[in-house]
């Protein structure tokens, strides 16, 4: 692919998918929206700046028809989209089918319209009805409709513990607190957490996939295999939401998790994980959103069987910029979230006032040869109060070797034991 330029439309957490599409186009834009309020604030308009082989787009609309792929890999901005795509302009997103993530009472209704397994859920509306709700209903996992920012989903095991929580929401959120809508869920007892990570064009899915089994916010391990081969619970739900997708156009990352056979949120838009993975495991990506902006799906080009991710976090970066420091060697294998550089020197920025500054990643022929890639990049780091969150790939081998145990495969090669692959032996 030659003689081509890239627009990255971001927030701040995919900046290293701008990053990877450096190796696939000519010349690669990096914007957000960020910074567009009445009272900017320098740290949204740094994210992407001076980042090598990356240039800084302040205002995204001085560049329609010069830009030949417009890439969206969050949500929130299909109306930027959709009108990039009435001037005639290519765009890889998701356009109005982030609804499925965004609206999540609405995607529990279409589970039981669809006649998939749906849980047990309850529409609530305020603080106040919350509060009552959970007063007689334990077990509940608590989740808000739209408004990430807001609130992290959380588990409330009973009204004293969810209090707290819903104390500080309403605070912060003041006169909106009994407005907002929350989607209550009686927590799923599961044997098994299982899931598909891909991409979708216009409904359809490729033949390749991977099957990650993740660690929240921590940790995760995946394969390579061909669709076929996944559950038959995944691909049945799946199945069931590409017609949905489909008519909105989608073409954008797209990813599914299930406990059993229930779904528990689609996630229409890059992951993470496994964005920090697939942007080094596929070498044909700049190929699959260029034709799939035009409605074609092009295959997966996967270099690898398996791959690991393991989260790189920093309380102290919640709130201030962080330096980040690693040898050279190990810059792909090491992807940031909100990064910048001046100088020599990489920063991480404050935007979200999240704890995850990146990932240390791995691919290889074999689960232990990824998990080993992945714990050398961690180590290589240096930052303020950094931690990675390593030892919790012991939980994920656990998880998948039960879940051989029940026929679901984990590629062609033997899984290591944890303990063994937590020593670094093959």
């Amino acid at each position: 692919m030659s003689e081509t330029t890239v627009a990255v439309v971001d927030s701040g957490g995919f900046v290293e998918l701008a990053i990877a599409l450096t190796e696939c186009f000519d010349r690669v834009l990096y914007t957000g929206p960020l910074w567009q309020t009445s009272f900017p604030e320098s740290k949204n308009m740094f994210v992407g700046q001076g980042v090598p082989g990356i240039e800084r787009l302040d205002y995204l609309w001085d560049a329609v028809g010069k830009v030949d792929l417009w890439v969206f890999p969050d949500i929130y901005q299909s109306d930027i989209q959709k009108a990039l795509i009435r001037q005639g302009e290519l765009v890889w997103g998701s356009m109005s089918g982030d609804v499925l993530e965004t609206n999540r009472c609405d995607m529990r209704r279409l589970q039981n319209e669809l006649g998939l397994p749906t849980q047990k859920w309850r529409e609530v509306k305020g603080v106040t009805a919350l509060r009552e709700y959970l007063a007689k209903h334990s077990d509940q996992f608590v989740k808000l409709d739209f408004y990430r920012g807001d609130m992290e989903s959380f588990y409330a095991p009973n009204y004293a513990i969810a209090k707290p929580v819903i104390d500080d929401l309403e605070n912060r959120v003041g006169p909106a607190a009994e407005v907002l809508t929350f989607c209550v869920e009686s927590k799923i007892h599961a044997e098994l957490e299982v899931g598909y990570d891909g991409y979708c064009v216009h409904g359809k899915l490729p033949k390749v996939a991977l099957a990650g089994y993740e660690i929240k916010d921590e940790a995760y391990l995946g394969c390579a295999m061909p669709y076929e081969m996944l559950p038959n619970t995944v691909r049945m739900v799946n199945e069931a939401l590409c017609p949905i997708l489909g008519k909105h156009l989608y073409r954008n990352f797209f990813s599914t998790e299930l406990l059993d056979e229930f779904l528990i949120d689609p996630c229409c838009r890059a992951g993470w994980p496994p964005l920090p993975i697939m942007v080094n495991m596929i070498s044909n990506l700049g190929e699959i959103m260029l034709a799939g902006a035009q409605g074609e799906l092009i295959e997966p080009d996967f270099q690898d069987e398996y791959c690991c991710q393991i989260n790189l976090l920093s309380q102290f970066a919640k709130r201030h910029p962080l330096a980040v420091e690693f040898p050279a060697g190990m810059r792909r294998n090491l992807k940031f979230q909100n990064l910048c550089r001046v100088g020599d020197t990489y920063y991480i920025l404050p935007i979200h006032e999240g704890a995850v500054i990146g990932a240390a990643v791995g691919t290889g022929a074999t689960t232990a040869a990824a998990i080993k890639m992945a714990k050398e990049a961690a180590a290589s780091l240096h930052a303020h109060e950094f931690e990675a969150k390593t030892l919790n790939l012991a939980n994920a081998l656990i998880e998948i070797a039960e879940a051989e145990k029940m026929g679901y495969p984990f590629g062609t090669k033997r899984l290591p034991k944890p303990e063994i692959v937590l020593e670094d032996k093959e």
